[in-house]
């Protein structure tokens, strides 16, 4: 099966540092987040959870449509 293609994790851990508020936090839609990326909704959801395993990130909160970084 073919694989889409590769997401900068690096790019992106930059993209969220800068829309950061002053204690770090980020508000993201996750839909909206892959349509600016130009990847699936999909490929954002293991890209953050990736990210959370790896320590990069830490989710605070979490809700139907929005995801706290």
């Amino acid at each position: 099966m073919p694989k889409g293609k590769p997401i900068d994790v690096d790019a992106v851990q930059r993209l969220l540092l800068e829309r950061a508020d002053r204690l770090g936090r980020v508000k993201i839609q996750q839909r909206e987040f892959a349509v600016e990326l130009g990847v699936t909704y999909f490929a954002v959801c293991r890209l953050l959870s990736r990210m959370e395993e790896e320590g990069r990130i830490k989710r605070f909160a979490t809700s139907y449509h929005n995801v706290g970084t």
